[in-house]
């Protein structure tokens, strides 16, 4: 009998050795889910600032260099 309580007795301490690296992934796992949110926030954010940009310029452009962008765009 006690060879069978030992037995189950590592079998629990496993699981719960188990249990708590899953839990050590998981929370880092979320962490690195968090951050890239955060990242790819401010990624769209730039995006949007150089479409922005983008568009000043194009439009400042004189008619002749609109045209040559234009010409090259549809290249």
């Amino acid at each position: 009998m006690f060879k069978r309580r030992k037995e189950l007795q590592g079998l629990v301490n496993a699981s719960r050795k188990a249990l708590t690296e899953a839990e050590t992934k998981i929370a880092e796992r979320n962490k690195l889910l968090e951050y890239k949110c955060e990242e790819n926030k401010v990624l769209k954010a730039k995006i949007v600032d150089l479409e922005n940009n983008i568009e000043f310029l194009v439009n400042n452009l004189s008619s002749k260099k609109r045209e040559l962008v234009q010409r090259s765009n549809q290249n």
